[in-house]
């Protein structure tokens, strides 16, 4: 009977259950193989993509941030120009009063 089975199968191409079922089970592992290793590809170009736009934003901010440190050195050099600036005037104010007052007196 099994011989039967089997000849009648080899004449006609067919299978059986458990090769069926073998062949199923199978494909489902490459399937699921195939599946995992396109979700890992996909992730690896998200995190690359992450990382190159992370990069970008960094060079961003670190430009920014010396821009913003130049203009604050720019700031307190002409404040303390300025300061000096006044301090002279008020200097220059007492010697020129003082050399009045002592021509004044002459």
């Amino acid at each position: 009977d099994g011989s039967l089975d089997t000849a009648l199968q080899e004449v006609i191409g067919g299978t059986t259950v458990e090769e069926r079922q073998a062949r199923n089970d199978a494909a489902t592992k490459l399937q699921a193989a195939q599946r995992g290793k396109l979700a890992r590809k996909t992730a690896d170009d998200m995190r690359a993509e992450n990382e190159a736009r992370n990069a970008a934003a960094t060079k961003l901010q670190a430009g920014q941030r010396g821009k913003s440190a130049r203009k604050e050195i720019t700031e307190e050099r002409q404040a303390r120009d300025d300061a000096a600036t006044k301090l002279q005037a008020a200097q220059r104010g007492k010697l020129a009063r003082k050399t009045a007052d002592d021509m004044r007196a002459e």
